[in-house]
């Protein structure tokens, strides 16, 4: 089940509520991010308490480890993280971004908060203050990419149907095409 419902209005702005079978989280609205299917340091129970009404969970680390296959066998991320309301799941996009173009580009999605001294795709050493470089770890083509892992350095081919099928597995209630 999946409504979206319009409860205001101004201009181009609106707000709403979004139905799931896992409940109500209201628009616009903020994502506390379980990135392996945890919050770090909060428990279902804290987040509740917080208000939170839905969580964020990365596709691509739970893909890598413990598996989509795993979680689906345990109940779906839901009773993997003993979370009852909605979940939205990434594609993976950003990590293939992260992983490829942007360490072979020097790039980023995002503005480097950290000045000109660390580029996306470097470590900065904090003794000598000199960058090291990092080997890209995806490659991208017109099927999709290939990335390495960063745990055990397996190949994973990733393509946009293999990112839907991941999430699916994982049973979140909304899911990002793959972006990247």
């Amino acid at each position: 089940m999946f409504k979206f419902e319009i409860t205001h209005q101004e201009g181009k702005a609106r707000v709403g509520k979004l139905t799931t079978s896992h409940g109500v989280a209201n628009t616009p609205i903020y994502l506390p991010v379980g990135t392996q299917a945890t919050v770090k340091a909060l428990d279902s129970r804290d987040l509740l308490e917080l208000g939170a009404e839905m969580i964020l969970a990365n596709t691509y680390h739970l893909y890598l480890r413990p598996g989509s296959k795993v979680i689906d066998k345990l109940g779906g991320l839901h009773e993997f993280m003993d979370w009852k309301r909605p979940i939205l799941t990434d594609s993976g996009g950003f990590q293939v971004f992260s992983l490829g173009f942007g360490i072979e580009h020097e790039v980023g999605k995002i503005v480097n908060l950290y000045g000109d001294d660390l580029i996306l795709g470097n470590i900065l050493d904090a003794d000598s203050k000199t960058i090291i470089n990092r080997t890209k770890l995806c490659r991208v083509e017109e099927d999709g990419p290939t990335f390495q892992s960063h745990i055990d350095g397996s190949a994973h081919f990733f393509p946009p149907e293999k990112s839907i099928q991941v999430q699916a597995e994982l049973g979140a209630d909304f899911v990002i095409a793959l972006d990247e």
